[in-house]
């Protein structure tokens, strides 16, 4: 795939992950806003909060928390507003994907997205060991086995978050915790998020792709590359 076409299909599914995330947010609030019999004010201001930091992030989408939450339509439009920009990632991956296919060529979106906060540093211009695209195909590791071994419970390491475990599984989104919130750098706790239920609790989780085991989360530390020593975790920073 040459290398604009790969950029652009990267690019629409973060957008596509990053509308999901809010997607599932506006339902969980649509939910507590329906129920009356409890007083769900205080979930419900957090939900705005992550959607707002969200939209704050993701000037793109332009969308607006404050007119979306104003009432019970405002929430449908707004949920058929994020559908749509969904559907346009959508059909702008598969159009992409199909015209590579038709060359005869891999379809990247096959290969899955990179987790977000990878995606945030290669906006910066930082160096994210893209070299590692160019190995020839027959050189590079088979990580089907590890991704189909995946599971709730499953051990994993990322550069900048650690030691993680999965939480939950969800189609192609794993969602995991930290292990060593105390080694991360603090500018990326607030990254990645998304909310998940584990055993009828809510639960805070970094979401990822499935596909991203093998790219940027490894269930050996030592297949760990450090890319950036100042935004590491700091258990992988040796004195």
């Amino acid at each position: 795939m040459d290398e604009k076409t790969a950029k652009s299909i990267e690019k629409w599914e973060a957008e596509k992950k990053s509308l999901e995330s809010v997607k599932r947010y506006i339902k969980k609030y649509q939910k507590l806003k329906e129920d009356k019999e409890n007083d769900n004010k205080a979930e419900m201001n957090k939900i705005g909060e992550k959607v707002t930091a969200i939209f704050e992030d993701s000037k793109w989408m332009k969308l607006e928390w404050k007119e979306i939450k104003k009432s019970k339509k405002a929430l449908e439009e707004g949920l058929a507003k994020v559908d749509k920009k969904i559907s346009d990632r959508k059909k702008k991956i598969g159009d992409a994907s199909g015209k590579q296919d038709d060359k005869g060529e891999k379809s990247f979106a096959k290969a899955g997205p990179k987790d977000k906060a990878v995606d945030e540093e290669a906006e910066s211009g930082a160096s994210l060991g893209d070299d590692k695209e160019d190995i020839p195909a027959e050189e590079e590791r088979d990580w089907s086995g590890e991704i189909e071994k995946c599971e709730p419970g499953s051990v994993y390491y990322h550069w900048i978050y650690g030691k993680m475990e999965v939480l939950a599984k969800d189609g192609d989104y794993i969602y995991m915790k930290l292990l060593d919130k105390k080694g991360c750098r603090h500018e990326w706790l607030a990254k990645n998020n998304a909310v998940v239920e584990i055993d009828g609790k809510e639960e805070e989780a970094k979401e990822f792709s499935l596909f991203s085991i093998g790219r940027w989360l490894f269930p050996d530390v030592d297949d760990i590359e450090i890319i950036d020593p100042d935004k590491a975790h700091r258990s992988f920073i040796k004195n």
